[in-house]
């Protein structure tokens, strides 16, 4: 029996999430023990086994296993997660954040992360190449039991105001402490340039729009410049998703 429902953090330092009753309801009997939960959108996805629990009415919460997940991916009051039920032991999630938009994250390289094996910052500023002025955005960093990093909460907000799309590429230099400089490669595999107008009050909460060089070739001519440039870069990010809603879940939300 495959089914769908979503479910809301109505407590997010709680050790255990309610699951609706029509869900328990459709169930007749067959409630499993416990469950495989796994996020969609990470590319490496790890399974996290979690004990189904009852209370005395007959609700039904995710228990062990829980308080581990929602900390690892920084889940916050009233986030809510859209699930769905195989039938047999696995519950995949989709999670959504206060703007309604499905968090997004994006993993960083093996290799990189093993040369920081031991040495893992809590939290990385990231700051776009051409935006020297500005404070960077503070982006907090996921960790998941095989031993990958995934760029958590910061880093949707970060791509959504830099235009990143699906398969863009992001060369990125370490400074060794917090701070990822990067640069932001089209689908054309050409630099995308971005330009700014500062103040001196700019800061990450109250960033610049940045025009793109499509946007800006009225103002300021664009040198585009090729990915084969003789730059040393570190490592590179792959944008996989984009963390906006799609139709169908848009449906899903409002029905």
């Amino acid at each position: 029996m495959d089914c769908e429902f979503f479910a809301i953090i109505n407590d997010a330092s709680s050790n255990k999430l309610s699951l609706p009753k029509k869900f328990v309801d459709l169930l007749e009997g067959r409630e499993p023990r416990e469950l495989n939960v796994r996020e969609v959108g990470i590319r490496r996805t790890t399974t996290w086994d979690m004990d189904v629990w009852f209370d005395g009415t007959g609700r039904m919460f995710l228990k062990r296993g829980w308080e581990c997940f929602a900390r690892t991916y920084g889940l916050q009051q009233l986030y809510f997660l859209i699930c769905s039920y195989d039938g047999r032991d696995v519950l995949t999630v989709k999670m959504f954040d206060l703007s309604m938009c499905r968090i997004q994250y994006d993993m960083l390289p093996m290799k990189f992360a093993e040369l920081l094996k031991g040495h893992v910052p809590c939290g990385l500023k990231l700051r776009e190449a051409d935006d020297l002025s500005s404070s960077p955005w503070d982006v907090d960093v996921l960790f998941d039991a095989a031993g990958c990093i995934y760029l958590g909460r910061g880093w949707e907000q970060f791509a959504r105001n830099y235009c990143l799309q699906r398969g863009s590429f992001l060369p990125f230099s370490f400074d060794g402490d917090a701070l990822l400089t990067v640069k932001v490669f089209k689908l054309d595999m050409c630099r995308r340039h971005y330009y700014y107008d500062h103040d001196a009050s700019t800061s990450s909460e109250t960033s610049p729009d940045p025009k793109t060089d499509e946007e800006s070739t009225d103002e300021e001519s664009t040198d585009e410049e090729s990915m084969d440039g003789d730059d040393p870069f570190d490592s590179s990010i792959i944008v996989s998703q984009r963390a906006d809603l799609d139709d169908d879940e848009k449906d899903h939300i409002h029905s």
